[in-house]
């Protein structure tokens, strides 16, 4: 009994992380939810334990998720839920432009998310709009654009006689605008008053446009919820296979592969019914199984079913143990529920 209690002592149980493939103790790891709590806490939500380590999941926290649930697109599908908002406090979304459109005397004019009395709206953002004379149009550029050079390729924006306006949401966000154009070296003279945006604050069904960016960062983070989920299916033994080597080493170290991209976003909806514009629910969709050749293994993440991911998990999947895979789940956010997906997935075929 006393040799065998050393024995267990010198040999403590390890666990395997999927990202970094170490085996670790268990002190070594925390729980990993399959799709952030950023978006929505559920009963019955879908939970990874010993799979993920302390390490690698504070640093998908720290350098991707954040990124993703408070600047990418979905952000602000997130933020028009009522999800992570705190008081009126605007929210600045870095990988997505929201401007009035075409057709308005402020074309162009660039907004920001906010919280108000009627829920999710839009306020103007601190920006400096010149006229650009050979277009006769106005273009708008925040102040963190002319910090980065948005104007360096407009010299005549400096020119004595340029028309500018300042447009900001109160008399901080104005004086803050004039100060960075004092620091490019432009300066003006006040010639006038402009009349507010009437219609605008405090409307949530203003008409905008919306212009986003989806970075390799955001695809590494949605990468991510797509290997979440087939860890959760299959096992953590069969996500740790080297035929998943490429796009593990993709999301963790940001190294990109060659051609096929691993990550393609699209507006194809997931659900048999659905269609671009109109959708049977805006909760959140994960699916995996083999395509037509049963050899690559193909995720797809849609986040309050709008866009939609199609991730290649692995293509040309070369273990002797190869498996049926056919799985769905839908995140409802009105139940606040994790159920299976049945018959009305388009990825899943039944």
């Amino acid at each position: 009994m006393h040799g065998g209690a050393n024995h267990q002592r010198n040999n403590p149980i390890t666990h395997l992380c999927i990202y970094c493939l170490r085996r670790l103790g268990a002190d070594r790891f925390n729980r990993e939810h399959v799709l952030s709590e950023a978006f929505g806490k559920f009963k019955q939500a879908l939970v990874l334990h010993r799979c993920v380590c302390r390490d690698c999941n504070s640093f998908f926290a720290n350098e991707l998720e954040v990124r993703f649930a408070r600047g990418a697109f979905e952000g602000m599908l997130r933020y028009q839920k009522g999800m992570g908002t705190s008081g009126d406090r605007s929210r600045h979304l870095a990988y997505v432009e929201i401007a009035v459109p075409e057709g308005t005397d402020w074309a162009g004019v660039r907004l920001m998310a906010t919280k108000g009395d009627a829920g999710f709206c839009y306020t103007v953002a601190p920006q400096a709009a010149f006229l650009d004379e050979p277009s006769k149009r106005w273009l708008h550029f925040t102040t963190d654009e002319i910090d980065k050079g948005a104007l360096e390729p407009h010299p005549a924006f400096k020119n004595k006689g340029a028309q500018i306006r300042i447009l900001g949401p109160d008399q901080a966000a104005h004086d803050a605008v004039i100060s960075t154009l004092k620091a490019h070296a432009i300066t003006f003279q006040r010639s006038g008053e402009l009349r507010p945006f009437e219609g605008l604050y405090g409307n949530p069904d203003t008409l905008v446009e919306v212009t986003f960016t989806i970075n390799k960062g955001i695809r590494r983070c949605v990468a991510k919820y797509a290997f979440n989920y087939m860890a959760y299916i299959c096992g953590s033994e069969f996500a740790a296979g080297t035929d998943f080597d490429v796009l593990r080493r993709f999301i963790r170290f940001g190294e990109t592969p060659p051609d096929p991209p691993l990550v393609v976003p699209s507006y194809a909806p997931i659900l048999y019914d659905d269609k671009p514009a109109e959708r049977q629910t805006d909760g959140h969709l994960l699916t995996l199984s083999w395509d037509n050749t049963p050899l690559n293994l193909i995720g797809q993440v849609s986040l309050f079913n709008h866009l939609t991911y199609r991730i290649i998990l692995c293509q040309n999947f070369a273990h002797p143990l190869w498996r049926p895979v056919r799985s769905g789940h839908h995140y409802d956010l009105a139940a606040k529920t994790v159920k299976p997906l049945t018959g009305f997935s388009r990825d899943l075929g039944v």
